[in-house]
């Protein structure tokens, strides 16, 4: 975890020498080419927006428009069979890239998965 976090941060840092770099080398104000705004939103969604839009020199709410154009990264759940009568209530949250949420409380498995293909199908 710790090594991970470590690697982490050194991305970030690689990230920000590289922006600085472009920064350098461009006149003020001209557009960040899209690579690099691809390298912020990836960033953006392991360390946060506001943390990454800060280290990076950049409008919040325009990171936060790139990090919904990334592909959603897919989470595969492995949910337990259990007695139908069991006393077990599952809470599962989803949160889409464009700030949609959705929480699914005491679903069957069957509902759960319908609920969770329609919400990530659904863009509004």
């Amino acid at each position: 975890m710790q090594d991970q976090m470590v690697a982490g941060a050194g991305a970030l840092v690689a990230v920000v020498d590289r922006f600085r770099s472009w920064r350098r080398t461009h006149p003020k104000r001209s557009r960040l080419p899209g690579e690099l705004w691809t390298e912020a939103a990836r960033l953006a969604r392991s360390f946060g927006i506001w943390r990454v839009a800060q280290a990076l020199n950049l409008d919040y709410c325009v990171l936060k428009r790139h990090v919904a154009g990334l592909p959603a990264a897919f989470v595969e759940v492995q949910v337990a069979s259990s007695p139908v009568n069991a006393a077990v209530c599952n809470l599962v949250e989803m949160e889409r890239g464009d700030g949609a949420r959705m929480k699914v409380q005491c679903a069957s498995t069957a509902d759960l998965m319908a609920l969770s293909e329609a919400f990530w199908r659904c863009r509004a």
